[in-house]
């Protein structure tokens, strides 16, 4: 269903409340890899994951997806960004980026 969409659907209902398919959305964003995700990704992280409480989910591990997100695109932007948000005020998404730094670090020595 989400592979049909446009990637600037997906980009909005990334951010839009009211739905209970974020997750989802983000892995078909993240399939995509393309850089024009990035500032949708910036808008979820620095706008914090208050309609994603119905995942019951903790913020490092909705912080994951978009790490995930970010590495799979894989662009100087994009690691810029995880090396921004492992600064973060939000303990859950400093965290996750960081491991995710560690991880991006660990691929490009191999």
């Amino acid at each position: 269903m989400l592979r049909s969409l446009p990637l600037m659907l997906l980009h909005e209902l990334l951010v839009a409340p009211g739905h209970h398919v974020h997750q989802q959305v983000a892995m078909e964003i993240q399939q995509r890899a393309d850089p024009s995700s990035l500032s949708v990704v910036a808008r979820v992280l620095d706008g914090g994951f208050q309609s994603l409480t119905y995942t019951c989910s903790d913020d490092k591990t909705i912080a994951k997806w978009f790490g995930h997100i970010l590495a799979r695109i894989g662009t100087p932007e994009a690691v810029a960004m995880v090396s921004h948000y492992a600064r973060s005020d939000n303990p859950g998404i400093a965290a996750e980026m960081q491991y995710r730094l560690e991880r991006i670090h660990q691929q490009v020595a191999r």
